[in-house]
């Protein structure tokens, strides 16, 4: 896009350069995002199931995985982000964080595992893991998780999710870095992955195929070791990411880098128009899911509600975001969409 082109036309230009895979997997990340944002809002009884069996399960098999996609999904941007606007790529980033941070901070006097704040730290991040070598990243990954398990050694991470007011500054640092809902120790391994993919030739299907291929080993033998009968160390080999031990973001590196690479596959061969729209909208869908949860739960109190309440919530959710995407044109941006790219051609 050229560096004077009007703000007022950005709402409805389309970036031709946009890898539509890109924009699947993240309305996959941003969809199983709203399922399990809607269970915590609804505050869902998992040991009552009324018809579907397992669901309790199969949550807390999910619980992370699309978060952990969606900072991957953060990382490649990053990069690719890079490749196009090399000039002014610093100032350009941080006006990106300054806005996730403002948004972020309004969500956070209502929706306490809200990951937009986060992302100003990430982008801040990016800024200089952008500028390492593939070599020392992939020591950062590996550092993430031996870093974690000695501060779980040292400290109370049950506390994580309250304020001490007494030491406040100590509080957010701790939780900002180690027992937040998505911790920079190790979480940012999942926004250095997304930098290395980034630096890969996605066009080409053998590096497509082996990310597949890699992310479903890690993801198997993840799953092969967590579900042992002699497992006996579950601070450490638990899927479970809180705390957010080494096989958890093993197994979601693992689960992103499957996901991300068969959506760039298979939108080599099918348009996903639907999915490549919520993708591109997902900014603004995150901040409307959260309105949409708790009008819900302002309307009824559902009272801990068996889980096929929350979907039946969430598939509604997806028919009205649907019906909307069709009835206006799907070119558009939404609002937040909007201003960050305003941000980014100035």
């Amino acid at each position: 896009m050229p560096e004077n082109t009007n703000i007022r036309n950005l709402g409805k230009m389309p970036d031709d350069n946009r890898i539509e895979g890109i924009d699947v997997a993240r309305s996959i990340a941003l969809i199983g995002m709203v399922y399990i944002n809607l269970n915590v809002i609804l505050g869902t009884n998992f040991e009552e199931v009324y018809v579907l069996s397992n669901l309790g399960v199969l949550n807390n098999a999910l619980q992370g995985r699309f978060a952990s996609l969606f900072l991957v999904i953060a990382g490649l941007g990053l990069g690719l982000f890079k490749q196009k606007y090399d000039k002014n790529y610093d100032i350009r980033i941080i006006k990106r964080a300054i806005f996730f941070f403002f948004v972020g901070s309004i969500n956070l006097l209502y929706w306490g595992p809200d990951i937009i704040h986060m992302y100003s730290i990430y982008f801040m991040m990016g800024i200089v893991f952008i500028r390492l070598k593939k070599e020392i990243l992939m020591v950062i990954m590996a550092m993430n998780s031996l870093v974690q398990y000695i501060l779980l050694q040292n400290l109370n991470y049950e506390l994580g999710f309250t304020i001490n007011y007494d030491y406040f500054t100590f509080t957010i640092l701790k939780n900002l870095l180690f027992d937040g809902y998505y911790p920079v120790i190790p979480w940012s391994s999942f926004l250095i992955l997304g930098i290395l993919i980034s630096k890969l030739d996605l066009k080409n299907m053998k590096i497509l195929w082996t990310m597949f291929a890699i992310g479903l080993s890690m993801l198997s033998i993840s799953i092969e070791i967590s579900t042992s009968p002699e497992n006996s160390l579950n601070d450490i080999f638990s899927m479970y990411p809180y705390p957010p031990n080494f096989i958890f973001i093993f197994s979601s590196l693992g689960s992103s880098m499957v996901i991300l690479s068969l959506c760039l596959m298979l939108s080599k061969k099918i348009k996903f128009v639907s999915l490549a729209n919520i993708g591109r909208l997902s900014f603004t869908l995150y901040q409307f899911h959260l309105i949409y949860g708790f009008i819900i739960i302002s309307i009824y109190d559902f009272n801990r509600p068996y889980p096929e309440v929350a979907i039946g919530l969430t598939i509604l959710f997806w028919i009205i975001i649907l019906i909307m995407i069709n009835i206006i044109d799907s070119k558009k941006l939404g609002i937040f969409e909007k201003i960050l790219r305003s941000l980014s051609n100035n």
